[in-house]
């Protein structure tokens, strides 16, 4: 009587195995805030979020940062799942303006090999004029064009770019825009990426899962009650 159990308890062991092993690593959502330390071209402070969605893989010599490996700048790009940047001279981009740009022009994303996402040690760029955290030190370049008021004026072109750095030395990030005359001034901004928040979000079990767990525990049930009697 046993053995006819046993291999069905056993095939649903193993169904459920299979299926949490096949489940993805939760992700990390880690967002970053623009902290200026130039303007040039207005009177209004630069400021940004660039978001990042990763692989819940935590890596690096300080506590806090994290590295996602990837094999090609565009799987690296995919990973920016939000961004937004306000240019010293009052005009702002998004995330729409670097996937889905304005026809014939293209947008750009582009980040440096070994197509990494890291972050520095707990430390301050600019000692006494930045704040201490944890900085990108990815090399990246962000770019492409977008049309302002008023209507039929021409394209803007922009970019913001970041030099690769070190965990122990972050390398600055510039941001442009050049702007039709009618739409405004030119500005070059300087700055740092410094991490904001990291957010882990867990992955749910799918549905299969807990119909394969349900039957493991009726099977189960059933089992014992065959060797009772």
């Amino acid at each position: 009587m046993r053995s006819r159990f046993r291999v069905p308890i056993l095939a649903v062991t193993v169904g459920v195995c299979a299926l949490a092993a096949s489940i993805a690593d939760a992700s990390t959502i880690d967002t970053f805030t623009w902290v200026s330390t130039a303007a040039v071209g207005g009177s209004t402070t630069p400021s940004g979020t660039l978001t990042l969605t990763l692989p819940s893989i935590t890596s690096g010599s300080g506590a806090g940062t994290f590295t996602a490996s990837n094999a090609s700048s565009a799987l690296a790009a995919a990973e920016i799942t939000g961004f937004a940047f306000t240019f010293s001279d009052g005009l702002s981009v998004g995330l729409a303006d670097l996937t889905a740009p304005v026809a014939p022009a293209t947008g750009s994303e582009v980040v440096n090999a070994p197509y990494t996402w890291a972050t520095s040690n707990n430390l301050s760029p600019i000692v006494g004029t930045t704040p201490t955290g944890y900085y990108l030190i990815t090399g990246f370049a962000l770019s492409g064009h977008k049309t302002y008021p008023p209507s039929g004026s021409g394209l803007a072109n922009f970019s913001i770019a970041t030099a690769a750095g070190l965990v122990g030395n972050v390398g600055p990030s510039s941001a442009g825009i050049t702007p039709q005359a009618s739409q405004g001034i030119a500005a070059n901004d300087a700055g740092y990426w410094l991490l904001n928040s990291s957010v882990t979000t867990p992955v749910p079990l799918p549905a299969g899962a807990w119909l394969l767990l349900g039957g493991l525990g009726v099977l189960g049930l059933i089992r014992r009650q065959r060797l009772a009697i």
